[in-house]
């Protein structure tokens, strides 16, 4: 008997981008905010963290921007104590319902798991 497969073109595109994902997100407990710059130490914009993994990060932004270039993501833990600051690449700039935008981005260099759990805890 053969086995069914799906294809992309049978799954919504939230399926497709959680399918797609290699690491679990997690939301962070408490509003935590980070910046995005171009490059470190120059202009920045306010961010608010919507979920993290060891590979990258989503995030809520004002502005929107272009899809495939780079930014730094300066992500700090609510509590102040631990901060990371990592190149990330756009994978996706979605418009919210609520105004703003959802930017998706991919890491360079890879967050450990322990890492992770500072930042959202």
């Amino acid at each position: 008997m053969p086995s069914e497969r799906l294809s992309a073109a049978d799954l919504t595109e939230g399926e497709l981008r959680g399918a797609e994902r290699a690491a679990v997100r997690l939301s962070p407990c408490h509003t935590t905010l980070c910046q995005l710059s171009a490059l470190p130490g120059t202009n920045s914009w306010l961010a608010r963290l919507q979920n993290l993994s060891v590979l990258g990060a989503g995030v809520f932004i004002d502005q929107a921007v272009d899809a495939g270039g780079f930014v730094y993501l300066e992500i700090t833990s609510a509590s102040g104590v631990f901060s990371r600051t990592l190149l990330t690449r756009i994978v996706h700039v979605s418009p919210w319902p609520d105004g703003g935008y959802l930017l998706g981005g991919e890491f360079l260099s890879k967050l450990s798991e322990d890492e992770v759990r500072l930042l959202v805890g």
